[in-house]
């Protein structure tokens, strides 16, 4: 451990001026020789189809280069529920109906009004619930609207009845998480352009090489006829999930680009990333738990009715993690689950930062609070007491969980908060001024580790003595370059600024799973340690030759290799790769790490959030004060970049949601009402406050340096504290999410 000087250091972004000075490339800026501009025809309608769609004017205008509809494309999106890039049928409000190509956006615009078409309006469906419903009308015509093949998923374990009769306390409730929007800084944009039979591609994506594998596909020709991203390191401004499967946009430019034999650049407005974007899958959540009376949780019996909104692509994915993180985390000897993932005529529900485990996270985080209520025990107390240990095999799993630190970052948070000094009890502010009330709540969250993928690396010694890495990875602004090259650097102990970073590029980059389940620091973090312990096998091989000695004699130190014991015999890396010992003058290792190696375990992301809040009963409004955070990371690798990954987490996306973000839909059109972030705001400088952040390292024994996931966590506890903590100012509970002005108000009966 005492060499391992560069780990947990914080440690600059390696574009960190560039960023900051507006200079790394993004797929906005790339400017291509004959570059057309593409527009999106938007469907007006929550549900309809196309009866008669006619693009005769909109071609022969001057400056058009290409057209298509749904005639043009025959490729399919997903399966199960029969969906095409472009389609006859129209599912929901801002779907594509068709696209233009043009030498300017002002022509494309213009051409997009001289396309008539003829629509037949259909029955809509909006919300979870009501798409469960036997007599609904379908969502999609044709296909069920319950997922899978209309029939509800049914999960459980013990006695659920028996356990509740016995239980000396039982709550129920009903709980909702609301479908917010995704709402990255950068919307998304794809440059597209076809060389012969080959397609060049520029977007911003979190998986390059699985958005490869998806336009060969699409397209009919091989993946090494495709180039995801050329040159590399194309910066992203946010993906959250929303920039990984959901990707109509970039068939849609590399088709108008085809058809019209000229580069074409498409880019979203921020109406179309609320149209067409992924939003939260919201979850309406019927739950009745039953503990013991010293507080020990015995049953739950559990309904979750989930949109998903007209697209497959996540409806399950999201669901299951709801279902598993929740069971996972907690002990819960009997349970019944039945849940209802449909089909709906809005926005659609996909990937998301905190993916399914958020929604279950801000349930139990509520629901077991009411629950510590009733029992008259400290919410503290009661999630200790209820949550896995170390060493114990979750029910839905074979094997034990381990690396467990949610006890200690409850008790870390705890201390730092002054938990125990400014709780006062359930319902009970913690000073009163006039109409303003404080109050301060608590909530704890489990998230994946960041098992998940696959990952190959290869770290390159150069000619020079620098390192390159390349990983096909994607950094979308979570710092990986920053922590991929740390652990290089720690590996091959070398200086941070001497390890640069290509990423991205499929050409040019070994394959990687995609930037997602907080899986990259683990994955990609593994993959490249192995790279870089193949290149320092390959230096000692080649210094022994050289110094006369063996392999096991040499160590590693500052750029250099030494003899043990005399340290005035040593070379540097340079000195080494240039010698002829080497062959090529080159020193590369393959490093790989896939989820499908048996490790023999399972572990968590874990974190406890406390919260001291205000609220203003004569406007409802709320203010958030201090945030304490613990999190159980595995091991810190680069704390600058983590410390901005979780505080983000909480302020921009996790109080957000909490409080403001939602997707709001005409209950009697099925049409986006609020389309923009005037009437969707996120929070903005003004209103992030003070943070703590306690890492709690419990070193995960299936990470190289024992490095978890972090990301997705950031904001799976923060809802739940809100919640907790604006009952405690004002003594009424609000389950559903988000607690905005006016619910406050309606609450206090006000409204």
């Amino acid at each position: 451990m005492a060499e391992e000087s560069l780990l947990g250091k914080r440690l600059p972004r390696k574009q960190a001026v560039e960023i900051v000075t507006g200079k790394p490339i993004y797929a906005s800026d790339i400017m291509l020789p004959g570059m057309l501009y593409g527009k999106i025809l938007r469907c007006p309608y929550a549900h309809a189809k196309i009866k008669r769609i006619d693009t005769n004017k909109a071609e022969a205008l001057p400056g058009v280069y290409a057209v298509v509809t749904y005639k043009d494309c025959d490729v399919m999106l997903s399966e199960p529920d029969r969906k095409y890039i472009l389609n006859r049928e129209l599912t929901h409000d801002g779907e594509p109906v068709a696209a233009v190509a043009a030498v300017t956006e002002e022509i494309a615009e213009e051409a997009l009004d001289l396309i008539e078409v003829e629509y037949e309006v259909l029955p809509f469906i909006l919300t979870a619930e009501e798409a469960a419903k036997p007599d609904a009308p379908h969502a999609i015509e044709g296909v069920p609207n319950i997922i899978p093949a209309g029939k509800p998923t049914e999960i459980g374990w013990g006695d659920v009845d028996e356990a509740l009769k016995k239980a000396g306390v039982t709550v129920e409730g009903k709980y909702y998480v609301a479908n917010a929007p995704i709402d990255a800084l950068e919307p998304k944009v794809t440059v597209a352009m076809w060389s012969g039979d080959c397609l060049y591609v520029w977007t911003g994506t979190q998986g390059t090489f699985r958005l490869r594998s998806f336009l060969a596909k699409a397209f009919k020709i091989s993946e090494t006829k495709i180039r995801v991203n050329p040159g590399g390191n194309i910066r992203m401004g946010g993906g959250f999930g929303g920039k990984n499967y959901n990707k109509i946009d970039t068939f849609i430019a590399a088709l108008l680009a085809k058809k019209a034999g000229r580069p074409v650049r498409l880019q979203n407005s921020r109406e179309d990333e609320h149209l067409w974007g992924n939003t939260r899958n919201a979850h309406t959540y019927y739950l009745k738990s039953g503990a013991t009376k010293d507080g020990k949780l015995i049953g739950l019996d559990w309904k979750c009715y989930a949109y998903s909104g007209p697209l497959f692509s996540d409806a399950l994915g999201t669901f299951f993690v709801a279902f598993s993180y929740g069971t996972d985390f907690w002990r819960i000897p009997n349970l019944r689950f039945v849940g209802y993932p449909t089909y709906n005529n809005g926005p659609n529900g996909g990937a998301y930062r905190g993916y399914g485990a958020m929604q279950a996270n801000w349930l139990f985080g509520i629901h077991f609070d009411e629950l510590a209520e009733k029992l008259g025990m400290d919410p503290t107390e009661f999630v200790k007491k209820n949550v896995i240990k170390e060493g114990e095999i979750p029910p839905n799993q074979k094997v034990p969980a381990v690396a467990i630190g949610i006890r200690e970052c409850i008790d870390k948070g705890a201390e730092v908060f002054g938990w125990k000094k400014k709780w006062k009890g359930w319902g009970t502010p913690t000073e009163v001024r006039g109409p303003k009330r404080r109050g301060v709540g608590f909530a704890v969250a489990v998230h994946d580790d960041g098992w998940y993928g696959n990952s190959v690396a290869t770290v390159e010694i150069e000619y020079d003595g620098t390192i390159t890495v390349r990983t096909g990875s994607q950094d979308m602004g979570q710092g990986l370059d920053a922590a991929i090259c740390q652990i290089v650097a720690e590996t091959l102990k070398v200086k941070y600024d001497d390890v640069s970073i290509v990423y991205g590029d499929t050409a040019a980059t070994p394959y990687s799973t995609p930037s997602v389940a907080s899986s990259r620091t683990l994955m990609s973090g593994n993959a490249v340690k192995r790279a870089a312990e193949m290149c320092l096998e390959q230096l000692f091989e080649a210094a022994a030759k050289i110094l006369k000695t063996s392999k096991e004699n040499l160590e590693a130190k500052d750029g250099y290799i030494y003899v043990k014991g005399e340290e005035e015999k040593k070379l540097s890396y340079a000195e080494i790769v240039q010698s002829d010992k080497v062959l090529g003058y080159s020193i590369i290792g393959v490093g790989a790490e896939d989820v499908e190696r048996e490790r023999g375990h399972i572990s968590y992301g874990l974190t406890a959030n406390f919260v001291e809040l205000e609220v203003d009963t004569d406007t409802g409004k709320v203010d958030i004060i201090k945030v304490v955070a613990a999190w159980d990371v595995g091991r810190v690798i680069n704390l600058m970049t983590l410390e901005n990954q979780v505080e983000g987490g909480i302020s921009s996306q996790g109080i957000g949601e909490a409080l403001t973000e939602d997707t709001i839909l005409d209950k009697n059109t099925g049409l986006l009402l609020n389309g923009n972030l005037l009437f969707s705001p996120i929070p903005v400088i003004g209103t992030v406050p003070e943070m703590e952040n306690i890492f709690v390292e419990t070193m995960l024994p299936s990470g190289e340096y024992g490095q978890k996931g972090c990301s997705e966590i950031a904001l799976n506890a923060i809802g739940p504290a809100v919640s907790n903590a604006i009952y405690n100012a004002i003594g009424v509970r609000i389950r559903e999410f988000p607690i905005t002005p006016d619910k406050i108000l309606k609450a206090l009966g006000k409204g």
